[in-house]
């Protein structure tokens, strides 16, 4: 999480923690231009990985609560990989219920390929 709250305050991005009061998902950006994102953070050594999610960051239509996840890759490794999912992109059909959420059918380079983001990483809405 400090990766993504670093990355966005490098680029004048507001960071609002709301990790700590269980709303479903870890920060609220505020754009320069005063726009808002609500983003859940997850982090993995592995590359194409998306971490299960708990059933909290998920409304009762298995919607995801965030607009969108971003998922740091190679978290241990200096050089590493971010990606940026809407929330349009994870369908009910992608979940598998358990404690947590597992993302299936989904976690592979011909889906996630084309949320890797390029550098130098700008966490702007576009």
């Amino acid at each position: 999480m400090k990766y993504v709250k670093d990355l966005a305050e490098e680029q004048n991005i507001k960071v609002e923690d709301k990790h700590s009061k269980k709303v479903g998902y870890d920060y609220r950006l505020t754009y320069p231009d005063g726009k808002t994102a609500k983003v859940e953070v997850k982090g993995t050594e592995k590359e194409y990985k998306i971490p299960d999610m708990s059933d909290k960051e998920f409304d009762s239509k298995q919607r995801l609560k965030a607009d969108f996840i971003l998922v740091v890759g190679h978290v241990l490794n200096e050089e590493k990989i971010l990606y940026k999912i809407p929330r349009e992109a994870i369908k009910p059909g992608n979940l598998r219920p358990k404690q947590t959420y597992h993302i299936k059918r989904f976690q592979n380079r011909k889906n996630m390929g084309k949320y890797v983001m390029k550098r130098p990483y700008s966490l702007s809405e576009s």
